[in-house]
């Protein structure tokens, strides 16, 4: 499910952006918008009030759920048996192992009866578990936004390890004098505000997602995409309350019907957050932009340029990916040197992460060199290739794509004699070659030998990590 936020941002770029006719005016749309201002502010807190209102009523709920009776059969004693009916009654008259003998006659010991049992697995009360769910992921989804504004070691530097290396976290305060600044930071006043009711409210959906009544039922299957409008549903006013929240707040369409727009999105952030590190060749390459149902089209690939390398940039629509070939100057132009895939999803979660890493594998079979995953969300602990860009503003994280650029062009001076039989990675002498192609079997790292200004250079085309 997609919420309200998805919505607005899919709303925001089609209206302020996805209008360019050309590669030019699309490029210029770019630099002077800004996703995150007062309105998305305004829309979070009208949600958070909405979640603390539908919270409360859900907690009225648990206490006192909708019920039913159902009739089940019984075996009691015969003392606390009352109104056995004759289906029960001739039961009991056929089962011998009930009767025994006292003073001489048969007596019945126990006897079969019905009885009546109040359960709370209905199809409303399921209903309403799912809205608590959605509720929890989202108010957590906007935590992890906020904390994002308020930088912390893990998520900054997206580790747990702290070493004393010189290329350690600590390395980044050498120079700097304490206090340090740019690091830790502030909210600002109206995301503060949200932030203390948001922490507040997930104390409140842990407590609720703890009782018998979520934990019985919150399990059950239903199809979300199909909620059925029932009487309790439509007449009860605490649960009809839930149901207006879910038509507001919840979309009913899959991650494929929002992955073309985050598509075009992350294309968008590679233009803007790329441009003073590499020039875009709009002008020769005359690129046409349209907009179809498929999202933004292109009539040629993006070439991108520095002064050795050349990446040609191609929306894999099909797979919702990026294809990156990259060409060498004053090589032949005719041959790609290396391929790098990105694999996009709206969410890695600890349900989905097997099944992308099973997605990097087979791209990685394809014959890319590296394969990088960006995401929406990452609410996993695993951070291995793995690039998180949200939506909240073009500026944020703006150096994953530049890192991730970085990384494909990692040239350095050495003896590369030394390199011929010693992976520059990791250590390990598993290396083998073809021609001026090495790889290394241990940590599957591969580089190459590059001459430019007359001279060998290594250039690590691939850091592994398969």
């Amino acid at each position: 499910m997609i919420s309200y936020r998805e919505e607005y941002f899919n709303q925001f770029l089609n209206e302020k952006i996805f209008k360019s006719s050309s590669f030019k005016s699309f490029k210029k749309s770019i630099d002077e918008v800004k996703i995150y201002g007062p309105e998305l502010t305004g829309k979070d807190s009208k949600f958070i009030s909405d979640c603390k209102n539908v919270l409360d009523v859900i907690t009225s709920i648990i206490r006192k759920p909708q019920i039913i009776s159902k009739e089940e059969e019984a075996i009691v004693r015969s003392d606390q048996a009352y109104n056995i009916d004759n289906e029960s009654f001739k039961k009991t008259i056929k089962d011998s192992s009930l009767w025994k003998r006292k003073k001489g006659t048969m007596e019945p010991e126990n006897v079969h009866v019905k009885q009546a049992i109040d359960s709370y697995f209905l199809y409303e009360n399921i209903f309403v578990t799912k809205v608590l769910d959605f509720i929890n992921n989202e108010l957590n989804s906007l935590e992890k936004s906020y904390s994002k504004k308020v930088t912390n070691f893990k998520g900054l530097f997206e580790t747990e390890s702290y070493t004393y290396n010189r290329f350690g976290v600590f390395s980044h305060f050498k120079g700097s004098s304490y206090p340090y600044s740019g690091i830790l930071g502030t909210h600002e006043q109206s995301v503060k505000e949200n932030s203390k009711i948001v922490t507040k409210l997930l104390k409140k959906t842990s407590k609720l997602c703890s009782t018998p009544f979520y934990k019985d039922l919150h399990n059950a299957k239903v199809r979300q995409n199909q909620i059925m409008m029932t009487n309790i549903l439509l007449k009860d006013r605490r649960y009809n309350t839930c149901y207006r929240f879910y038509k507001k707040y919840i979309s009913l369409e899959n991650d494929e019907y929002y992955l073309p727009i985050y598509q075009d999105y992350i294309l968008m952030r590679m233009i803007k957050d790329l441009n003073e590190e590499y020039k875009f060749t709009y002008r020769q390459n005359k690129i046409k932009v349209t907009n179809s149902e498929d999202g933004l089209d292109f009539n040629k690939e993006i070439l991108m340029k520095d002064r050795h390398f050349r990446y040609l940039i191609t929306k894999d629509k099909e797979n919702y990916g990026f294809i990156i070939n990259v060409k060498l100057k004053n090589y032949d132009e005719e041959i790609i040197y290396a391929r790098y895939y990105i694999i996009l999803a709206m969410e890695i979660n600890s349900e989905n992460l097997d099944s992308y890493k099973e997605k990097v594998s087979l791209k990685y079979q394809e014959g890319y060199d590296h394969v990088t995953i960006i995401t929406l969300k990452n609410l996993t602990n695993y951070y291995n290739g793995i690039l998180v860009i949200s939506f909240d503003e073009l500026d944020d994280n703006k150096n994953g794509l530049s890192n991730l650029f970085t990384s494909y062009h990692m040239v350095f001076k050495c003896d590369f004699n030394e390199y011929e039989q010693l992976c520059p990675i990791c250590g390990s002498r598993s290396v083998g070659n073809i021609d001026v192609e090495y790889h290394c079997s241990s940590c599957e790292g591969k580089w190459m030998k590059l001459n430019m200004y007359k001279r060998d250079f290594l250039w690590i085309k691939s850091f592994g990590g398969k």
